[in-house]
C-alpha cells in the first residue's frame, strides 16, 4: 500500500539570489524546483520574479518547467520598494503616500476634542510613524 503526502505550499517570497546571469538564475531556479519537488513543497511561481538590480539593462523573462518567471524593474521586498537604478526615492515616495493615507483615515481621531494631545501623539507613532519608517501597513 502506498501513502500518498500532501504538498505544502512554499513560501519562498521572501528569498533572494545573486546572480551574474539569467542563464545562471534558470540553472539556480531549476535546482530549487527539483529540491522543492522532492521535499513535497511547491513553489509559486507567479511571486517568483527576475530583477536587475544597478544596472539599466532589463533582463530577459526566463522559463523554468514550463513556468515563466517574469522579469521586472521594481517590487516590493520586506516591505521596501525595490527599483533596478538602486534609488530610495520610489521607496520614500511610497512610504511617505502610505504614512499620508493613514494620516487621512484618522480625519476623525485629529478633531475628536474629547482626546488629549497625548493621545492622539501615541496614536500618530503607532499608526502613522511606523507606516513611514518600517512599513508596517504593508502586510
Amino acid at each position: 500500500m502506498t501513502t500518498k503526502l500532501p504538498t505544502t505550499p512554499l513560501k519562498s517570497h521572501h528569498t533572494t539570489s545573486l546572480l551574474p546571469s539569467a542563464a545562471d538564475a534558470t540553472t539556480s531556479l531549476k535546482s530549487f524546483s527539483d529540491s522543492a519537488s522532492h521535499l513535497r513543497l511547491n513553489i509559486s511561481w507567479p511571486k517568483t520574479k527576475l530583477h536587475n538590480t544597478g544596472s539599466s539593462t532589463k533582463p530577459p523573462d526566463i522559463s523554468v518547467d514550463d513556468n515563466t518567471v517574469e522579469s521586472v524593474d521594481s517590487f516590493v521586498y520586506l516591505g521596501s520598494l525595490q527599483s533596478s537604478d538602486g534609488q530610495c526615492r520610489p521607496d520614500l515616495a511610497h512610504r511617505i503616500g502610505l504614512a499620508c493615507a493613514v494620516m487621512t483615515s484618522l480625519k476623525r481621531i485629529w478633531s475628536d476634542k474629547r482626546l488629549t494631545l497625548d493621545t492622539k501623539l501615541r496614536i500618530y507613532q503607532t499608526l502613522v510613524a511606523s507606516v513611514l519608517v518600517y512599513h508596517a501597513a504593508d502586510t
